[in-house]
């Protein structure tokens, strides 16, 4: 379907003068095309039917769009066999999630497969960077995140492997381990 097709002659290989009927070739419907020789030539009508093939979009388990977080996996190898079995090539033909930002990546399915080209969209976003400072306000300890890339969304504040509240500082309120998650609006964190 959509492939170009032959302009039909007017003349045979055997020099038969003649027409064709439909005159061209529907690359969007099957058909028979009957030739027929011109009034006076000793030649038979011949036809040959065309049978055209809908092409096929590949298909992939992960659709056409991914999103991930910058170092979410070093590097994917996309797979060269769709889903519904057609064979084919990427450009790129890994995904890279260290570039931020859309890559577009285009499959290219073999020659002679009735099949579309199909593209998967992937975007990487950045992790949240951050610094823990700390310091006294009156008598209390604060822990409080410094941002470095300005995407923080949500801080969520951790003691012992604990929640003990969400924001951009907490109060210190005895001896242990204080951990920061951080995430962006494309929850990504760190």
């Amino acid at each position: 379907s959509g492939d170009s097709v032959p302009t039909l002659p007017n003349i045979s290989d055997n020099s038969i003068i003649g027409t064709w009927s439909p005159a061209i070739v529907d690359n969007a419907n099957s058909g028979t095309y009957t030739f027929t020789s011109n009034t006076g030539q000793c030649a038979n009508t011949s036809s040959f039917t065309v049978t055209v093939t809908p092409q096929t979009i590949p298909t992939f388990g992960f659709g056409t769009t991914l999103t991930n977080c910058q170092g979410v996996s070093a590097q994917v190898l996309l797979p060269t066999t769709s889903d519904n079995s057609i064979t084919g090539s990427w450009n790129p033909s890994t995904i890279d999630y260290s570039i931020i930002g859309q890559t577009v990546y285009t499959f290219t399915p073999n020659s002679g497969q009735c099949a579309f080209n199909s593209t998967l969209t992937v975007t990487v976003n950045t992790i949240p960077q951050f610094t823990i400072s700390g310091g006294c306000d009156g008598e209390k300890y604060v822990l409080q995140i410094v941002e470095e890339n300005q995407n923080i969304n949500l801080v969520e504040w951790y003691f012992n492997n604990t929640m003990i509240g969400q924001g951009n500082s907490i109060v210190i309120t005895g001896e242990g381990t204080y951990t920061a998650v951080a995430t962006n609006a494309d929850t990504c964190d760190n």
